[in-house]
C-alpha cells in the first residue's frame, strides 16, 4: 500500500500490516495516520476481483546512499506536539576566567644610578669615619701620613706628629772636661733620624755610673737644650740628616766613672 506524506510529499510504502496506525515519516519526521485498507464485501470471491484490484508491478526502489538508511517506524502513541527538527542548540562552554595580567615594575636606568651612587656615597662616608677613627694607628705607617695629613687638614682633626724611636741613631758621643770652666764637662755627640718621614725630637738622657754600675747622676735634655739653635725645634727633626749636639753640665765628680747616651 502506497500513501505520500501531506508535508513533504514523500511516497511512501506502507505494510498493509500498518493499516490504521500512526506512522513517521522518514524525510520530514512528520507523525501520520495511515489510511485503513478499504472493507471486502461479505460474498467477495477472489475471482470477483475486477481487474483494477489486480496489484501493480512494484515500482523500482530508489537508489539510498550508502551511509542513509529509510526506516519507516511505527509509534504506538500519537502526538500532538511537532516535531522539532531544528538543530540542538550547542552546549555551552564554560572558560576559566582570565587571570590578571601580572605587571612588572623594572626600576629605570636613572633610578638604579641615583641608588648605586647614593650606596657608594654612603659606603665611603662609614670608610672615611673609620680611618679617622684609626688615624693615629694609621699614621704608624709612612705611607699613608701625608695621605692621612691631608684628610686631617679638611677634616679638622688632629694627628699626632710622626715618632719612631727605633729609627734615632746615635752616630758619635763624646765626654770631654770643659775647655774654659773649671768642674764642668762638655757633651758633644751626633745624632740621626733614618726614618723616611720628620719626625719630633727625642729626649736625649744622659747617665754616669760608679764601678759598680750604679748611676750616680742623671739628667734628660730637650730639643732646646741640646741644638745649637733652639728655633730649630719648632720643626720636626728632618729625616736622614745628622745632627750635631752640644751640652755644657757640671763634674758629677770622682765616682763617675762611666756613662751612657739614651734617646727618648
Amino acid at each position: 500500500m502506497k500513501t505520500l506524506c501531506p508535508r513533504c510529499d514523500a511516497r511512501l510504502e506502507i505494510d498493509p500490516n500498518d493499516a490504521g496506525q500512526v506512522l513517521r515519516c522518514p524525510d520530514c519526521m512528520l507523525l501520520l495516520l495511515s489510511p485503513e485498507l478499504p472493507a471486502l464485501p461479505a460474498d467477495w470471491q477472489p475471482q470477483d476481483l475486477p481487474s483494477a484490484l489486480e496489484p501493480e508491478p512494484p515500482p523500482e526502489p530508489l537508489p539510498v546512499p550508502e551511509d542513509e538508511t529509510i526506516v519507516l517506524e511505527s509509534a504506538e502513541e500519537p502526538s500532538s506536539q511537532p516535531v522539532d527538527r531544528r538543530p540542538a542548540p550547542e552546549a555551552p562552554t564554560t572558560e576559566a576566567a582570565p587571570r590578571p595580567a601580572t605587571t612588572t615594575h623594572r626600576p629605570s636606568t636613572a633610578a638604579t644610578l641615583v641608588w648605586t651612587l647614593l650606596a657608594a656615597a654612603l659606603i665611603a662616608l662609614l670608610a672615611l669615619q673609620l680611618v679617622i677613627h684609626q688615624r693615629e694607628r694609621l699614621a704608624a705607617w709612612p705611607q699613608l701620613r701625608p695621605a692621612l695629613t691631608t684628610l686631617c687638614e679638611l677634616a679638622g682633626c688632629e694627628l699626632a706628629p710622626y715618632r719612631d724611636l727605633q729609627a734615632l741613631a746615635l752616630l758619635d758621643h763624646h765626654v770631654l772636661a770643659h775647655p774654659v770652666t773649671p768642674g764642668a764637662l762638655l757633651i758633644q755627640a751626633t745624632i740621626v733620624n733614618r726614618a723616611p718621614l720628620p719626625q719630633t725630637w727625642p729626649l736625649l738622657e744622659l747617665r754616669f755610673t760608679d764601678v759598680q754600675g750604679r748611676v750616680v747622676g742623671l739628667r734628660r735634655f730637650r730639643a732646646t737644650e741640646y741644638l745649637p739653635d733652639p728655633a730649630a725645634a719648632r720643626e720636626p727633626m728632618p729625616a736622614d740628616t745628622p745632627i750635631d749636639v752640644e751640652l755644657e753640665l757640671l763634674d758629677p765628680g770622682a765616682d763617675a766613672l762611666a756613662y751612657e747616651f739614651d734617646l727618648l
